[in-house]
This record gives structure tokens, sequence and C-alpha cells, in this order.
């Protein structure tokens, strides 16, 4: 349960609940920085679903 299948429904919603609220730019706030400070190349602006883990 890892990886851009699994989570792209997961962002999907979030972002639907998020942007009918008329909250879409506070979307990055609520992510969790992952990897680099800042966005990067790996872990994008980071992991938005705050029950999931990453597995490390």
């Amino acid at each position: 349960m890892r990886g851009t299948s699994f989570a792209t429904p997961l962002v999907a919603s979030r972002v639907a609940l998020k942007w009918g609220a008329g909250m879409g730019p506070k979307l990055d706030a609520e992510a969790i920085d992952l990897g680099a400070r800042g966005p990067d190349g790996t872990y994008g602006r980071g992991l938005l679903c705050t029950i999931c883990r990453p597995a490390r």
C-alpha cells in the first residue's frame, strides 16, 4: 500500500474536499514535508494524507 497508484485517489479526495470548500491554497500548509525541506523531486510537496505514513 504505497506508491503513486495508491496515493493518487487519496490525494484526489483531499483536493476535492478542500477545493470544494474554497480552501485549495491551504493544502500546502496541510502537507507534511518529507525529504529535503520544501518541494523536491522525490516527495513533491510532501505527505497529504495524515493517516498515511511512508514505508521506511
